[in-house]
């Protein structure tokens, strides 16, 4: 199923100019000429392989859970993220510059209150840089267990 819809979202992208347009950051309505619209262009093909990729990618993703990531989560991408505010436009390009930094082995912490997106990006994250995902909950029992605490 999930194999189809991005087939279905790759298709949609290559003949929808206005749902690239907005995929890529834009406006929908925006009318790019020149410069801008070489620089449209150069990031549409970009993201379209990275479509492709993740495509290529989906069949060994749910073979193995190794990753952490919890299952109802094993669909996100970044491709599939809707950013519904400006602040979540914002915190999607940052998760997006962390995971293409290059040799990036770094650890992504992300906190806030439910439903703003955390657990979408931090799987698609995961999913883009083959790491490993620890919930909040995970991590504290970890700790816990660790030290040989006991609960009240």
């Amino acid at each position: 199923m999930r194999e189809q819809n991005l087939i279905d979202e790759l298709n949609r992208f290559d003949t929808d100019e206005r749902f690239a347009l907005e995929k890529c950051g834009y406006s929908p309505d925006d009318k790019l000429e020149g410069r801008q619209k070489e620089i449209f262009e150069y990031e549409r093909k970009s993201l379209r392989e990275k479509i492709a990729a993740n495509l290529s990618n989906i069949k060994n993703w749910n073979k193995s859970n190794s990753s952490g990531v919890p299952p109802r989560f094993s669909e996100s991408s970044f491709f599939n993220f809707e950013c519904r505010t400006e602040t979540e436009k914002s915190i999607y390009q940052k998760v997006c510059n962390f995971v293409s930094q290059k040799g990036n082995e770094g650890v992504l912490l992300m906190t806030g209150t439910k439903g703003t997106g955390k657990t979408h990006l931090g799987t698609a994250a995961v999913r883009d840089t083959q790491g490993r995902y620890v919930s909040m909950e995970d991590l504290i029992y970890k700790v816990e267990s660790s030290m040989n605490f006991k609960s009240p």
